[in-house]
């Protein structure tokens, strides 16, 4: 399966990275977080900032950009979760 990171802009999904022939039998997938992670790199002397990201599994071979627009894709829709840039 393929894994897809994204944000949303402008109520459009933006995409951020991806990670290709994820083997589901491995039950998790090894990361490094870094500067790739976010939308825009932030001045070392500027706050916290919060985004809100998703992802989204699919199957090798199917397009993300047409599944994310697909109202009615029989793949589950994206996962949200919150990444902190400190």
């Amino acid at each position: 399966i393929n894994l897809f990171l994204y944000y949303k802009e402008n109520h459009a999904f933006q995409p951020i990275k991806n990670w290709t022939n994820v083997h589901r039998a491995d039950g998790q997938l090894a990361v490094q977080v870094d500067d790739t992670w976010f939308p825009n790199l932030l001045d070392p002397s500027s706050p916290n900032r919060t985004w809100s990201m998703y992802g989204l599994y699919l199957p090798a071979g199917k397009d993300p950009a047409s599944e994310l627009t697909n109202p009615e894709s029989q793949y589950p829709r994206p996962f949200n979760f919150s990444v902190v840039r400190k």
